[in-house]
């Protein structure tokens, strides 16, 4: 496996000897200047120095509490899918922009749904409304961090293979603010929840409820189907069983992608492991196929969210399949389905 810094993270927390305990405490050191920093910020917020602008619809966030892999992406998908249903207001979703890979995605399966991108979400909530009206629905994309924007529902996911970050901020783990900082959130939804044993589950939700009092959930992102690179024609997954695959991906948690091919007893003979939102070069494709023939490869197979970056690679030598999840909750569906219908109805 190729690593990077997220990798660096996962290996450096049990490295051995004097030089992983250096480590630690060089990057324990930093985390502690970062944790003063995100303090510092949320107490401004609290204060009101940090000005929070209400908007006069509502706004519904989606977020982490730590860096990327918590399986966002289908979670906005199904919760914009759910507003849909409603047919009260438009659902229309603002986002940062930090991958465009997302934004394909979001775009790509949510077509009818106006999605705005800008730096400043503030300036895209009010864009929002000044184009398509007052009857619409706020989704703020990756947000719990970006308190600019008041919100009616604060839905923070925790990724259930690694909830809580290593209990480090940057840089030493991967929280990106105070677990303290879960009080604001009005839901918690944890995801990839089948990837852990229940009893480790059940003692995550009873830490999440020293921090807060809010409702949980339960979610899975489970296999859905697989179909070649640039086709949408699905094919049986015992095409793949028989075959040595090397897989390549670009994102936040890389381990749940290799988990839920092994759920489906298919185990990859390599994995190259890239940064999250990572752009896809010529040089990494020779990469990654000079791996595959060294590897004797017979297949490469990636990720939905690294397929929509891979243009041109259709016509590589070697077949790429792509591997599609479904977001699903498998547990306290009725009681966040509640806080949806809460949050329209303050608008009535």
């Amino acid at each position: 496996m190729i690593s990077h810094a997220g990798h660096f993270l996962y290996k450096i927390q049990k490295y051995p000897g004097i030089a992983g305990h250096s480590i630690r405490a060089i990057l324990t050191f930093a985390s502690y200047f970062y944790h003063l920093v995100t303090k510092a910020r949320q107490m401004a917020f609290s204060l009101g120095i940090l000005k929070i602008q209400k908007m006069d619809v509502p706004v519904v966030s989606l977020g982490n509490i730590t860096t990327g892999g918590t399986g966002k992406t289908p979670a906005c998908i199904w919760l914009i899918k759910k507003l849909l249903e409603k047919n009260t207001r438009l659902p229309v979703l603002i986002s940062r922009g930090y991958g465009n890979d997302e934004v394909f995605l979001l775009r790509g399966a949510l077509p009818e749904t106006p999605h705005l991108v800008h730096k400043k979400r503030v300036v895209a909530a009010s864009q929002a409304i000044e184009k398509y009206g007052r009857n619409i629905c706020l989704v703020l994309d990756d947000a719990f961090q970006h308190q600019y924007i008041h919100r009616d529902l604060n839905i923070v996911l925790l990724d259930a293979t690694e909830p809580f970050g290593f209990g480090y901020t940057l840089p030493r783990g991967f929280l990106r603010e105070s677990l303290y900082n879960l009080k604001r959130a009005d839901f918690i939804l944890f995801t990839k929840s089948d990837m852990v044993e229940k009893e480790d589950l059940e003692k995550m939700r009873d830490r999440v409820r020293t921090y807060t009092k809010a409702p949980q959930a339960m979610a899975t992102h489970a296999f859905s189907s697989v179909h070649p690179l640039g086709k949408q024609e699905t094919a049986s997954i015992d095409t793949l069983q028989e075959k040595r695959l090397l897989a390549f991906s670009g994102i936040g948690n890389p381990r749940s992608f290799i988990q839920s091919m092994e759920k489906k007893h298919l185990f990859p003979i390599e994995h190259i492991a890239y940064p999250d939102h990572h752009k896809y070069t010529e040089k990494d494709q020779q990469e990654i196929l000079s791996m595959a023939y060294n590897r004797k490869a017979e297949a490469l197979i990636t990720t939905a969210k690294d397929a929509v970056k891979l243009n041109g690679w259709q016509n590589s030598n070697l077949p790429i399949w792509v591997w599609e999840i479904a977001f699903c909750i498998q547990e306290g569906e009725d009681a966040l389905v509640k806080k949806m219908e809460e949050c329209l109805a303050t608008y009535n």
